[in-house]
């Protein structure tokens, strides 16, 4: 008799084993199904970056070796001012290209760090200490409070005056 309970609990416990199998395998082959089919999406996004990435690194590299060609020592003294107008255009030409690139395609660690705004203000706030975040509040506050304070004063005289008594 407790053989035959001892061998149900045995078949219960192996059961209840069994459908875990069931279930994990399930959930498991269920992500990475998910996960396989997902990525020839991500591989065509990371190429097509990839081309874009490196259409901007030898577009950059040939403006990089013009304006380095700049030399203002070798220029005509004679028409010293046209030849500065040129290579002011040529600086200014590739700011811009650089600028239209950096607002397409992030360019590099220090572009980024440039550029971008922080993604969020919770971790600059945590960082703060509690007197930092009082004046940070107070500071912030204050010129409400003194065009509160200067917007009942005007009213109480205004009020004052409306009804005689000034």
């Amino acid at each position: 008799m407790a053989n035959d309970t001892q061998a149900g609990e045995y078949r219960d416990a192996l059961k209840a084993r069994r459908d875990e199998f069931v279930r994990s395998r399930a959930d498991i082959v269920r992500v990475l199904s998910k996960t396989v089919a997902s990525l020839p999406v991500q591989i065509e996004e990371s190429e097509r970056r990839l081309g874009t990435l490196v259409m901007a690194r030898d577009s950059l590299s040939a403006i990089l070796e013009e304006v380095k060609g700049l030399d203002d020592a070798n220029w005509d003294q004679a028409d010293y001012a046209a030849e500065l107008s040129r290579a002011m255009r040529q600086v200014e030409n590739a700011r811009l290209e650089y600028l239209s690139l950096s607002a397409k395609t992030p360019l590099g660690v220090d572009s980024k760090t440039e550029t971008a705004p922080p993604a969020s203000l919770i971790p600059e706030l945590l960082s703060l200490g509690g007197w930092q975040l009082f004046r940070l509040g107070f500071f912030s506050t204050l010129p409400l409070a003194l065009w509160t304070l200067l917007a009942v004063l005007c009213l109480g005289l205004f009020i004052l005056f409306a009804m005689g008594a000034l």
